[in-house]
């Protein structure tokens, strides 16, 4: 994805030569991707990074790059050169926006090796995670969570099912995820491990339907480039994640990395990163960007925990001590640190997103705000933010209870074999309707589904109860099942005095299918038995047929018009049942 070229500015102040690219040995090996990070990392230290206006024609600059995300493109300088000058000297061009150095992150967090056990992970109860589940019972549609961090282990085994296949390593451009550090699959073992699968732990997002995009941008010590990062939130944007998860952070605020940021907001995801381990008031970033949720943490007694960075950008506060999570080589860890409250927080928000769909942040965080359990001094304080964010309250808030349910037609009738989908009102409109539950009291004549559809078996009486999922809220519905009916016609009396070229009216009480009436189901018949041919038409939506002979009838002579039973409404539903007879009697 990148190529090796060269820098030339403006004024020729300068040539750089880039260094040739080397060939590496197998990457199953893990000496030889250490050996190929520290290359990695040698060549990002001398990287910096040019973000040009929007309305640049980027081809008008005599710069040659390495690679470009979105308007930032990273170049390459040699060791000699002084880079502040450099960079002094590119921030005079006129269609240059923002210079900066590649500068160095580092994921936070503290790692302790454990054994694998559900009891042990308090943090889920600390957030009612197991509350929320009886609320969000459905997977839900799929919702993907981005997590920019070292990778993921991809054969973990409480991982399995959860990770997409189309992740990306930004640290050498290529489709093939690893994690020699561990961080990225702790993270991911947070938001998404299986649940109920008889292994290891359980993710916050318990049986929703969220999955992990893996955007490798951490090298195994911890750190991560900036020019990764943003290359990692485009990625992101181009793959339509929902969430983005950034347990990583530095002090030094990047314009580069805030507009990533806000093209990522700007297209509808919803970015949450981890506070900072730092233990005091110093801005972190992405955390205290605008339009980033913030998340510091606390231990199991609601204390702010001692590394947790506070300041006036933390929003929420989520448990980010002794977290029981996956780890690479397929083993299980407790870890600490506020990059392990973010992903408690970016998994909630992923559960309720596939519950609901279409969730911003306009409309999630006033709603975390507005549940979440304060822990510090009335309302939003810098410790603790809103407070403790709480799984249950929110999904009550964003999911209320169904408080009344409106049956718009109480009775029914159905045919046999007849079916028909019910479609309740539910107050308030919040309430999530898949938390109905249906029921019929005889499902020999009528049956009904999950999704509310009645089916007619056999003729009979039955009621179909709506509940809520706690039953406290149940309505009715009583439906009758008949035998397929017969279409009315007008009963007709035999008929004198007929003219020869007499054309017949017939009347239904329903539309007809045009269908069913031909030569075969509607005759006239002589008295020799003799089948005179005919030709419809149809008025009154179809509910009058007219029937006309293509013969003159012979005069002073008998026929019979005969109506099939063959004969069906429109909608399939009705039927003759048993044909009709018309006889008329023509003039001299």
């Amino acid at each position: 994805m990148r190529k090796l070229l060269s820098i030339i500015t403006a004024l020729s102040l300068l040539l750089v030569v880039l260094n040739s690219q080397s060939v590496f040995a197998s990457e199953n090996h893990t000496i030889d991707k250490m050996l190929k990070e520290n290359i990695l990392k040698e060549r990002k230290e001398n990287e910096i990074l040019i973000q040009y206006k929007q309305e640049t024609n980027n081809n008008s600059s005599k710069i040659q790059l390495l690679s470009q995300s979105d308007s930032v493109e990273t170049v390459e300088l040699n060791d000699y050169v002084d880079q502040k000058k450099i960079i002094n000297q590119l921030e005079q061009m006129e269609d240059v926006q923002f210079v900066e150095e590649n500068k160095k992150v580092y994921v936070q967090s503290t790692t302790i090796i454990s054994d694998p056990y559900y009891e042990l992970q308090w943090a889920l109860d600390k957030v009612a995670a197991p509350e929320a589940w009886e609320v969000l019972t459905e997977p839900g549609e799929e919702v993907v969570v981005g997590v920019i961090d070292t990778g993921v282990d991809l054969q973990h085994e409480d991982l399995q099912g959860k990770i997409l296949q189309n992740g990306y390593n930004f640290i050498d451009e290529s489709e093939a995820v690893y994690d020699m550090n561990g961080h990225g699959t702790a993270v991911s073992g947070v938001i998404a491990a299986s649940i109920n699968n008889d292994l290891g732990i359980a993710g916050v997002t318990g049986k929703s339907n969220v999955k992990i995009l893996p955007l490798q941008a951490g090298f195994s010590d911890g750190s991560l480039y900036l020019s990764d990062i943003v290359e990692a939130i485009d990625y992101a944007i181009e793959q339509n994640v929902d969430v983005l998860n950034l347990s990583f952070g530095s002090p030094d605020f990047s314009n580069i990395e805030y507009n990533a940021i806000q093209r990522a907001v700007d297209n509808g995801i919803i970015v949450v990163a981890s506070a900072g381990n730092n233990g005091n008031s110093e801005y972190m970033y992405p955390a205290s960007y605008h339009n980033v949720i913030s998340v510091g943490s606390i231990d199991q007694y609601n204390n702010l925990s001692n590394f947790s960075t506070y300041n006036d950008k933390v929003d929420i506060v989520a448990p980010g001590e002794e977290i029981v999570t996956t780890t690479k080589n397929n083993q299980y860890t407790y870890q600490n640190g506020t990059s392990f409250s973010a992903p408690i927080v970016s998994g909630i928000i992923a559960s309720i997103i596939s519950e609901k769909q279409n969730v911003t942040l306009n409309e999630i965080m006033p709603a975390i705000q507005e549940t979440s359990v304060d822990l510090g001094p009335a309302g939003k304080d810098e410790k603790f933010g809103y407070g403790l964010i709480d799984f249950y309250q929110l999904s009550q808030k964003m999911f209320p209870e169904i408080e009344q349910i409106i049956i718009e037609q109480p009775q029914v009738e159905l045919t046999v074999g007849e079916t028909l989908k019910i479609q309740p009102i539910i107050l308030p409109t919040e309430a999530a309707s898949n938390q109905l539950f249906w029921e019929s009291s005889n499902n020999e004549v009528v049956t009904v589904n999950e999704e509310g559809v009645i089916n007619g078996v056999t003729t009979g009486k039955a009621t179909i109860s709506i509940s809520s999922a706690d039953s406290s809220v149940t309505s009715f519905v009583e439906v009758n099942v008949v035998d397929k009916e017969l279409i009315e016609n007008e009963t007709f009396e035999p008929i004198y005095n007929a003219a020869l070229d007499q054309e017949w009216a017939i009347n239904f009480n329903n539309s007809v299918d045009a269908t069913s009436i031909n030569n075969q189901t509607v005759q006239i018949i002589d008295s020799s038995n003799n089948q005179l041919p005919l030709e419809f038409s149809f008025t009154n939506q179809h509910k009058t047929v007219k029937v006309k002979s293509l013969e003159l009838y012979e005069p002073n002579s008998t026929y019979k018009l005969v109506i099939s039973k063959d004969i069906c409404s429109q909608d399939g539903k009705s039927c003759l049942s048993k044909p009709v007879y018309q006889v008329f009697h023509t003039r001299e």
